[in-house]
């Protein structure tokens, strides 16, 4: 994969920091990595899902706009929108299944530098 390691780790940050500050205190966080076979190829996939409050139905719409940070936020509500902006600067994607009350799960995938 041809990446800048630097902007991919920030992009981890940001999901990670999102996670921990969303979901109470002992119960887990769970990341995952892997790859993906698809129509245009090998994708290296991180997950990070939580087991927090998930997010609400008002908010999924803007999730990975500027500033769309959420009532128990406590950043500016960039992070998200930042980590997306990384994945679509290398050509790939961060993706979110949510419901309130269910956590939430957040996949960066990146395409595999050989891909067509």
């Amino acid at each position: 994969m041809q990446a800048d390691p630097d902007r991919i780790t920030q992009a981890l940050e940001y999901l990670i920091l999102n996670a921990i500050s969303h979901t109470p205190d002992g119960l887990p966080i769970v990341i995952g990595a892997g790859t993906e076979e698809r129509d245009d190829g090998t994708w290296a996939v991180v997950s990070v899902h939580d087991e927090g409050s998930g997010i609400t139905r008002e908010l999924m719409p803007r999730l990975f706009t500027r500033f769309a940070a959420g009532p128990k936020s406590e950043g500016l509500g960039l992070g998200l929108y930042l980590a997306r902006s990384i994945a679509e600067a290398h050509g790939g994607t961060l993706t979110v299944d949510s419901a309130p009350g269910k956590g939430s799960s957040f996949w960066l995938s990146l395409p595999h530098a050989s891909r067509n």
